[in-house]
């Protein structure tokens, strides 16, 4: 077997039980899309709706379908432009900001279970490796 062969199916493996593992602590109203939309609100601020489609690769339909669940569970609010009202931005509120709060610190410890008995140095190679990867994902798909 082939070491990119043995990588695929190491990955898929470890990508499967940390989807698991993931799926224990996430909350049933907030699925990875919902928390990755508040982690994206949280990080740059009120956005709209147009570009956090762009951003999450994903419909207009699907992202108003996730700010309509997140905004039912006050998790994020809309508000029209003082400048244009036709324009809606979402902005994530103290509630979603202290959920995110706590997603963060059950995701913390997870990551500390997972990568346990990894040294600084192991886990400075495990960035470096996924940022190439990374980029090597962007740049096949920019040839494209």
């Amino acid at each position: 077997m082939s070491y990119l062969d043995q990588l695929d199916e190491i990955f898929r493996q470890v990508f499967q039980r940390m989807t698991v593992e993931r799926n224990k602590w996430q909350t049933r109203e907030l699925s990875a899309s919902q928390a990755y939309l508040l982690e994206w609100l949280q990080c740059r601020g009120p956005q709209k709706v147009s570009d956090l489609a762009e951003a999450l690769g994903t419909t207009l339909s699907a992202v108003t379908a996730l700010v309509d669940k997140l905004a039912n569970c006050g998790y994020v609010i809309r508000r029209r432009s003082a400048e244009d009202r036709r324009v809606v931005y979402v902005h994530i509120t103290e509630k979603g900001s202290e959920c995110l709060r706590q997603l963060r610190q059950q995701r913390r410890l997870m990551l500390e279970r997972v990568y346990r008995g990894l040294s600084d140095e192991d886990l400075q190679h495990l960035i470096r490796i996924y940022r190439q990867v990374l980029e090597n994902i962007k740049t096949e798909r920019e040839k494209s």
